[in-house]
C-alpha cells in the first residue's frame, strides 16, 4: 500500500510530483494486499493509522486504496504505472525473502494471473494507466524446499517453472485481454539488472518495453563513464541502439548526501563511488534521449515492514531513510531541491 498516507493527502501528494516536473509514476502492489492464498480478493481494512491524512480511506481494503491512489494521481496529470512488486508485503528484495518469481509456497502460478486481470480490468476504464510492470526484479526464490532461479528463454513448466521470459510472454496476453492498450513491462533478469537475452529471446507481442533497474551496487568501484557506457549497453542498451526495443530504467536511486552538489548532512556521509556512479548514470541517460527513467523512490518515510515470509521487524512507522527519499521533513513536505535540480 502507498506509504506517506499518514502525512499527507493523496491529491497533495499527487499535486506535488507533478508540480516537480515528473510525468509519471511505477505504483508498487503486493499479491498479499489483494488476494488471498486461494486467489479470493483480500477485503480486510487497512490499518487506519496508515491512511490518517486521507479520512475517507478509513475501512477501506488495500485495494480501495490503490485505485484512490491511483486516481488522485492521474488527477493531476500523472500517467501510472502499476507493479506487482511483492507477493509478501513487507520489504524488498533479497534471494532469502521467497518473492523472487511469480509464485511461492502461499500464492500460486494461477493467483499470480488472476490478480493481474484483475488489477487489468481495474485499469481498463483509467485511461492514465498507461502499463504494468509484470514482476519487481526477478531473483532466486525457495520454493517448495529448493532454492529455484529465475531463467529467461528456457521454456518448459512442471511443477516449478523458472522461465520469466514464457511467464512474461503468457501474462502480458491475458493482461491485454482486459486493457489492450497498455504498455507491458518486462523486467530483466538478476535483479532486473540484466536484459541481455531480450534480443535473441525477446518477449513477443504490441507494446512491449523492457525495463532495468540500476544501482551502484550493480557495478564496480571506480568505473570509468566507458566502462559503465560498454556495461549499461551490453545489459540492455543495445535493445535501443538496435532499434529492437525501447527499454526504460524503471528504478535508480542514490543516497541524496552522496550525490554531486547536495548536503552532506548524511550519517552515512560521502562516496566517492557513489558520485562517479550517478555522475555515469546522468551522462549515459543523456547520450540515450529515447531510454526512459524512473528515480526511486519518492518519499523518505516508511510505513511499518517486516521481512517477508516471517516476522521480523525491519522498519517501523515512522522511519526516515536517507536513502532515495526526495520528500523529507517532519510533515513529510519537505523537498531534496538540490537532488530534484540535478534531476
Amino acid at each position: 500500500m502507498p506509504s506517506i498516507l499518514d502525512r499527507l493527502d493523496r491529491g497533495e501528494i499527487a499535486a506535488r510530483i507533478a508540480e516537480e516536473g515528473f510525468n509519471h509514476v511505477r505504483l508498487t502492489w503486493a499479491t498479499g494486499t489483494f488476494s488471498n492464498k486461494d486467489g479470493t480478493p483480500y477485503t480486510a481494512p487497512a490499518d487506519g493509522g496508515q491512511v490518517a491524512a486521507n479520512p475517507d480511506l478509513r475501512g477501506a481494503a488495500p485495494w480501495d486504496v490503490y485505485w484512490a491512489c491511483v486516481d488522485a494521481l492521474a488527477g493531476a496529470g500523472l500517467a501510472v504505472i502499476t507493479n506487482q512488486h511483492l507477493h509478501f508485503p513487507g520489504c524488498c528484495c533479497s534471494d532469502t525473502d521467497v518473492n523472487g518469481l511469480w509464485y511461492n509456497d502461499n500464492w500460486s502460478p494461477a493467483v499470480f494471473i488472476s490478480t493481474w486481470i484483475r488489477v487489468a480490468q481495474a485499469s481498463a476504464s483509467r485511461p492514465l494507466v498507461v502499463g504494468h510492470d509484470l514482476h519487481n526484479e526477478w531473483r532466486p526464490a525457495k520454493i517448495g524446499g529448493q532454492m529455484r532461479t529465475p531463467t529467461w528463454g528456457t521454456g518448459g513448466s512442471g511443477s516449478f517453472p523458472t522461465d520469466v521470459r514464457l511467464l512474461m510472454q503468457n501474462t502480458t496476453g491475458r493482461i491485454r485481454a482486459e486493457d489492450r492498450d497498455c504498455l507491458a513491462i518486462c523486467e530483466g533478469l538478476n535483479y532486473a539488472s540484466d536484459l541481455s537475452k531480450a534480443g535473441a529471446f525477446p518477449v513477443t507481442g504490441k507494446c512491449i518495453v523492457y525495463s532495468l533497474h540500476d544501482y551502484k551496487w550493480f557495478h564496480p568501484d571506480g568505473q570509468s563513464q566507458a566502462g559503465y557506457f560498454d556495461a549499461m549497453d551490453t545489459r540492455g542498451g543495445y535493445l535501443a541502439r538496435q532499434g529492437i526495443a525501447l527499454p526504460w530504467i524503471g528504478e535508480w536511486g542514490s543516497d541524496n548526501a552522496r550525490i554531486p552538489g547536495t548536503p552532506r548532512g548524511s550519517a552515512s556521509g560521502s562516496s566517492a563511488a557513489q558520485e562517479q556512479w550517478f555522475a555515469n548514470i546522468r551522462a549515459w541517460l543523456a547520450a540515450r534521449p529515447n531510454v526512459g527513467w524512473c528515480w526511486w523512490q519518492w518519499p523518505a518515510w516508511w510505513a511499518r515492514a517486516t521481512r517477508p515470509g516471517t516476522s521480523e521487524l525491519v522498519y517501523d512507522d515512522g522511519h526516515t531513510r536517507t536513502t532515495y527519499g526526495i520528500a523529507a521533513g517532519q510533515d513529510g513536505k519537505g523537498t531534496s531541491t538540490d537532488l530534484l535540480g540535478l534531476l
